[in-house]
């Protein structure tokens, strides 16, 4: 049987300091890194750090050996020759690549097919070149299992050139049946034989086998840190015949045979596309990485994560049935590993406020767009926790996780203040806030605070949003005699809060006072610096900065 503690120990991250107490669930950004791969990337830099097939001495052939001795490794990994994998800086990398090279020669008119539920690395780089090369780029719907087959069949035509899409999705979890795809795309394929396949595997490689030379894909890309590697190196399969046709996208040392004033004789690939100096201690940390791989039984790592998904997802479902603020986006079916929730529109909380809640009980999640927003407008919500699972998530931990979020619900019941048609900032206790306590008794009256704050949609529009925060917040000021009066609306409770606590000190005041009033100095009992996350940090110095330059521009108004 699977134990989830034994594999926690491959990695040390997991068992050092507070760490042995965090529950790590954002894994579908980065996984942690295996002990194997740190010390391999160590004993690169202490024996082995030369320059790959660049000089005769011993050090550059033992780079060159790790270098082959990784491709072969990739090779059983992604179920291909080694000749057909090319390393790239990551699948961003890999992505931008390809979608340069492949729209290079194209036409006016001609065809880029794109699923709506794409990651920012497959659709930008794509929309990019479309635009600039007057292509055109369609998006295929989604189906609950991925992209929709179907559809997809019915947008193909002589027009379409190229065909990129994610066979596990970010943002939701879901994935296709692979026999049932690899299948159709075949038969696609057979009937439009211009048409080139990408698959973007950075999701699916670290929960499923890969087999890309009995896939109908053309090329694949994957991620180090998604399977437990290093970061700065990703892997690209491509077809032998694909490789051939295809135009490197970087140019520099390493990749040719020779060069003249007139001409550049390239090297045969993979050679030509791996210009310049490769992440040799990464490659060298990715080498131990797919060894490790090879040592486990992914069977029973399945199983496991196959178990967690479906409880997951009966925990979640539970808690949506009984808290009608909240939806689940994700389905337990064809599932790789990934829990979505979304705030309902009208809440008096955000995601973002849940992930801080998370990260104070010591519990890692994501909050956010995703690098996802064409499938989260598609599903129409703009913002989303996730929750992904890896080998050495527990039982224990999904449920003390679900457990947190109804706790946070809970504390957001806490009852409004008066008369809260508009900011009532007179009726909160700033003594009460800053008296001695612990930070979650703290936490909890800012939230209450947050109530202060009422819904003011008439300044929610483009031209009052503040930047540098996480999440939407707005802003006006408007002077009234020689006094400052702020307007400050947010989703996030939590920044609710931090605005109900500088506009108790600010509100009302004259430009001259607001500026020399020591609002560092003032807001410093609560400990906001010592318990907030960077991000939720900068996003009340963003807050704070932006009513200081409303005033400040008063100030130059005045003048």
């Amino acid at each position: 049987m699977f134990d989830p503690q034994l594999f926690r120990h491959f990695f040390p991250l997991l068992n050092t300091g507070d760490n042995r107490e965090l529950i790590y669930l954002d894994n579908a950004a980065t996984a942690q890194t295996l002990q194997v791969v740190i010390d391999r990337i160590q004993r690169f830099y202490t024996y082995s750090n030369g320059n790959a097939n660049r000089s005769s001495h011993r050090l550059s052939h033992e780079a060159s050996q790790i270098v082959e001795a990784t491709r072969k490794s990739a090779a059983a990994f992604m179920g291909c020759e080694a000749s057909e994998v090319i390393f790239t800086y990551g699948a961003t990398d890999a992505l931008n690549g390809l979608a340069r090279s492949l729209t290079d020669g194209l036409g006016v008119g001609e065809e880029i097919l794109i699923s709506e539920g794409e990651h920012h690395a497959n659709f930008v780089p794509w929309q990019q070149f479309a635009k600039e090369k007057s292509l055109e780029l369609r998006c295929v719907p989604l189906t609950s299992s991925g992209i929709d087959i179907d559809a997809l069949l019915a947008m193909v035509s002589n027009k379409t050139q190229v065909l990129s899409f994610s066979i596990g999705l970010n943002s939701f979890g879901c994935y296709p049946d692979m026999e049932e795809l690899n299948q159709r795309l075949k038969g696609l394929k057979a009937r439009y034989p211009q048409l080139t396949i990408i698959f973007d595997a950075t999701q699916y490689a670290v929960h499923k086998p890969l087999a890309c030379a009995s896939w109908a894909c053309d090329f694949l890309v994957c991620s180090a840190h998604k399977l437990y590697g290093p970061t700065g190196v990703g892997l690209l399969y491509g077809d032998v015949n694909a490789l051939a046709a295809l135009k490197p996208w970087r140019w520099g040392g390493d990749m040719v045979q020779s060069v003249t004033l007139e001409r550049t004789e390239l090297l045969p690939s993979p050679d030509c596309f791996e210009s310049g100096t490769l992440p040799l201690a990464s490659i060298a940390g990715l080498q131990a990485c797919l060894e490790w791989w090879q040592s486990i039984n992914r069977h029973e790592l399945e199983a496991h994560e196959t178990s967690l998904t479906s409880l997951l997802h009966e925990l979640l479902k539970a808690l949506v049935a009984s808290e009608p603020e909240l939806q689940l986006l994700s389905e337990e079916k064809n599932n790789l590993g990934l829990g979505v929730l979304a705030v309902n529109a009208g809440a008096s909380f955000s995601v973002f406020d849940i992930a801080q809640w998370l990260d104070e009980h010591n519990i890692a999640v994501r909050a956010g767009k995703l690098c996802a927003q064409p499938a989260l407008a598609a599903r129409g919500v703009d913002a989303v926790l996730r929750l992904s699972i890896a080998g050495y998530t527990t039982r224990a931990d999904i449920e003390k996780t679900v457990h947190s979020i109804k706790a946070f619900l809970n504390e957001t019941t806490v009852a409004s203040l008066p008369n809260g048609c508009v900011d009532k900032l007179d009726s909160l206790d700033w003594d009460a806030l800053i008296s001695p306590q612990p930070w979650q008794s703290r936490y909890k009256q800012l939230m209450s605070w947050a109530e202060a704050i009422t819904p003011k949609p008439e300044i929610c529009i483009p031209e009052n949003q503040v930047s540098g925060c996480q999440t939407d917040v707005w802003l006006t000021c408007d002077r009234v005699g020689e006094k400052c009066y702020f307007s400050v609306y947010s989703p996030s409770r939590l920044l609710r809060g931090f605005a109900a606590i500088v506009l108790y000190h600010l509100q009302g005041k004259s430009a001259s006072q607001i500026l020399r009033f020591p609002i560092h100095q003032t807001l410093q009992p609560i400990g906001l610096e010592k318990q907030l996350s960077a991000s939720r940090n900068n996003g009340f110095h963003a807050l704070l900065s932006a009513m200081l330059e409303c005033v400040e521009s008063q100030m130059s108004e005045m003048a």
